[in-house]
């Protein structure tokens, strides 16, 4: 006789919590087939205002391509952190730049990565990257001699193009130890034409082949051909004279893979010198010059930077060691990049099926993290849209780890962010106390979101010697002040997520881009 052991009551059986199903992400509206293409060409900014005014994941299908919009830190930890392998850099974005840096640290994955990160480290450690401290205070001091004339005669300057040289001198001295002026034409016009088709390929409808002889084409491969002669004739004279001039360079020739003895051969080193010279330009001089725009718009700041620079410098030139002792001037620049990111988005494919934040993402949608929207989420940030460099007294305790960005994060994070905040500091505590900027009237300051975000008609500033700093106070322990209108941005620069900015020209300035050199 068979015996049947008795059921256990259902209340005895343990709970397993139901996982919901993943939902679908709201849909941005748009045209039919091209949905809102010709809307992000308008202006991508406002786009990506409209979209986080929608929700933290947003889809939007562009032709046969699908994206996600993911703007909340939780979905920034998960693609570039938590959940990295599952998300490539094989975008559009990244493809046009392989064709300028080739397979440099930002562009490259996977193995190589790895092998190419290791290497390059020691090149990158803080102690390595000071003792260029005295090049980026000379670069800046030589930028204050050449603004003089100008001064004398009340002539206004482009703050957005000279910030350009003075980090294109800077990289140029730290890199191949070359002085600017054998260069700097050269250089600086072959950068502005890879940078500027760089971004008309990734936004154009149909990208011709870079082989197709079209005049575009043309001067692509010939402004690559430019650079590509100045990096590696200046590798090849290294190896034939063994002279080491001891800068990033001759580091990164000299550096050994800890795992395997092997160094980078001439095209490994051709292709980090290239990133190096994108990311050590373009990104600082950006964040340089939206900085002294935002000083020349807060007074009260202004004078808190130069009753610090006063009571640390004195009557003397800043030194590297002077680095520690600014923070004032630090968290005004970690103020600036949250609001005028110099990489304003980040983007990946996904390499399979995922769930964020509750919403499906599928296999093969590019997934973009915009940085411009996620440094002003209301959830994450009291006041968004104003200049409070206070917030940032607490060195970004009680923040989520994953709200602010400027660098990326996780085994990405951009391994010269040292290098970018020294240098930073370093010259504006060189420039401050000798001269004083205001912004021409009559400006419209509009967002170019190139590679970088760009001012895209010049930031117009009249020079004239700094008068000596009255000493204020600098409430360095203090909590964000309560917004004051002092503290809200210009209209036209910063507005909330659902609103458009004005796009009217600089008079001064109309339809030019900042070009280096």
């Amino acid at each position: 006789m068979l015996h049947l052991a008795p059921l256990a009551s259902t209340k005895d059986l343990p709970l397993t919590p139901l996982t919901p199903a993943p939902k679908d992400a709201p849909r941005y509206p748009g045209l039919p087939i091209v949905g809102p293409l010709f809307e992000m060409r308008k202006d991508y900014i406002s786009f990506l205002r409209r979209a986080a005014a929608m929700g933290d994941v947003v889809k939007a299908d562009v032709g046969p391509h699908r994206a996600y919009l993911l703007n909340h830190p939780d979905a920034v930890g998960h693609v570039l952190v938590e959940h990295f392998r599952d998300y490539e850099k094989q975008t559009r974005g990244y493809t046009a730049l392989r064709m300028v840096v080739g397979n440099g640290l930002v562009t490259s994955e996977g193995p190589f990565w790895q092998r190419q990160r290791r290497i390059a480290n020691p090149a990158f450690k803080k102690h390595k990257i000071n003792d260029f401290g005295p090049d980026m205070v000379g670069a800046a001091q030589r930028m204050v001699a050449k603004w003089q004339p100008a001064i004398a005669a009340g002539q206004p300057i482009d703050i957005a193009n000279d910030m350009m040289r003075v980090t294109l001198d800077i990289v140029c001295r730290t890199l191949l130890s070359a002085d600017v002026n054998d260069h700097a034409s050269e250089i600086g016009k072959a950068l502005h034409e890879l940078l500027t088709q760089t971004m008309g390929r990734i936004t154009k409808v149909v990208d011709l082949p870079l082989h197709w002889p079209t005049p575009a084409n043309i001067r692509f491969r010939r402004a690559r051909a430019s650079l590509d002669r100045i990096v590696l004739g200046m590798i090849e004279e290294r190896r034939q004279s063994g002279h080491d001039p001891h800068d990033l360079l001759s580091l990164l020739m000299s550096a050994v893979d800890e795992e395997t003895g092997e160094k980078m051969n001439d095209a490994q080193l051709r292709d980090e010198a290239m990133t190096i010279f994108l990311a050590g330009h373009e990104t600082t001089a950006n964040a340089l010059g939206w900085a002294m725009y935002l000083l020349s718009q807060h007074p009260t700041v202004e004078a808190k930077v130069r009753a610090e620079l006063a009571d640390v410098l004195g009557d003397q030139s800043v030194q590297t060691a002077d680095f520690a002792r600014l923070p004032y001037l630090q968290m005004v620049l970690k103020e600036t990049m949250r609001l005028y990111p110099p990489v304003w988005i980040l983007a990946r494919r996904a390499v399979k099926d995922d769930v964020i934040l509750g919403y499906k993402i599928d296999k093969g949608a590019y997934v973009f993290l915009p940085t411009y929207t996620l440094h002003r989420h209301p959830q994450f940030w009291q006041r968004p849209d104003s200049f409070e460099p206070e917030r940032w007294a607490t060195d970004g305790k009680g923040m989520h780890k994953y709200q602010y960005l400027p660098f990326s994060v996780g085994g990405r994070k951009c391994i010269g962010d040292h290098f970018a905040m020294l240098e930073a500091t370093l010259v504006l505590a060189t420039m401050l106390p000798q001269v004083q900027l205001s912004l021409v009237p009559g400006q419209n300051i509009e967002l170019e979101p190139t590679i970088t975000l760009r001012p895209r008609h010049g930031l117009w500033m009249q020079p004239t010697r700094a008068q000596p700093s009255v000493h204020a106070e600098r409430p360095l322990q203090s909590a964000a002040p309560e917004q004051t209108a002092e503290c809200a941005h210009p209209p036209e620069v910063v507005a909330p997520l659902t609103r458009t900015p004005k796009t009217s020209g600089c008079p001064f300035h109309a339809g030019r881009t900042p070009v280096a050199g």
